[in-house]
């Protein structure tokens, strides 16, 4: 090979090596954002809440993750279990938490009152797979909250979309999760959602749950982030 060519292997080496650095440089940037503007939108408003609560009462919070295999499309970085993480660490002392992750069947159930380390080891399992059957999920979900005067939420993570491998399998998760949110709203559970990628406009959707029990819809979309005051 002539000097003049490998001098210009060389050039277009280092514009490759130069947009690959750009790339992960942008990557973390995006992380470091998405981490930030979920301290803002979710974190602070939990911990201050919990800071007014009375001292002996205890306020309960499970942390529902979808994990069909959509969600590969919105958070193909698994950015979704630091953020969960980041929830549990900064947490004050009378909040307890629990973490719930759904497929086509329940992948764990962890009660409120699970350490950290506890629910570190479960998330790294998980892979986006499967479908999503958020029936079944929610209702768990609500089973892992025991009753008490201390304030109960659930926070359910999503694209937004219900469905199952059949038409039959997709009917009966969207009948057990509308039943699963008329439990929650009887029973004075909060159900707060952050919805990942484009708003589903169609089709079988978790969205009206926030409304219907008094939450709020954190909405992230193309790099743009929303919050909506749900009505119920």
């Amino acid at each position: 090979m002539s000097r003049k060519k490998t001098l210009s292997c060389l050039k277009c080496w280092k514009v490759m090596r130069n947009k690959n650095d750009l790339r992960r440089k942008l990557n973390i940037v995006k992380y470091i954002s998405f981490i930030i503007i979920c301290f803002w939108m979710f974190l602070l408003p939990l911990a201050a809440e919990a800071e007014e609560a009375v001292k002996e009462e205890t306020m309960q919070l499970v942390i529902l993750l979808d994990g069909s295999q959509s969600m590969r499309k919105v958070d193909g970085q698994y950015l979704i279990k630091d953020f969960i993480l980041e929830i549990v660490a900064i947490t004050p002392e009378n909040c307890r938490i629990g973490a719930a992750v759904y497929q086509d069947e329940l992948c764990f159930l962890l009660p409120p009152g699970s350490d950290y380390d506890e629910i570190e080891k479960n998330l790294k399992k998980i892979e986006y797979t499967g479908y999503g059957n958020a029936g079944e999920g929610l209702e768990q979900a609500l089973a892992l909250l025991q009753e008490g005067n201390g304030e109960r939420k659930i926070l359910l993570i999503s694209d937004g979309e219900i469905m199952m491998r059949t038409e039959a399998q997709t009917t009966e998760s969207v009948e057990a999760f509308a039943q699963a949110t008329e439990k929650a709203k009887e029973e004075n559970i909060t159900i707060d959602i952050v919805a990942l990628g484009k708003s589903i406009e169609e089709g079988n959707t978790v969205y009206a749950a926030a409304g219907s029990t008094g939450g709020q819809i954190y909405e992230f979309s193309d790099s743009s982030v929303k919050r909506a005051t749900s009505e119920a």
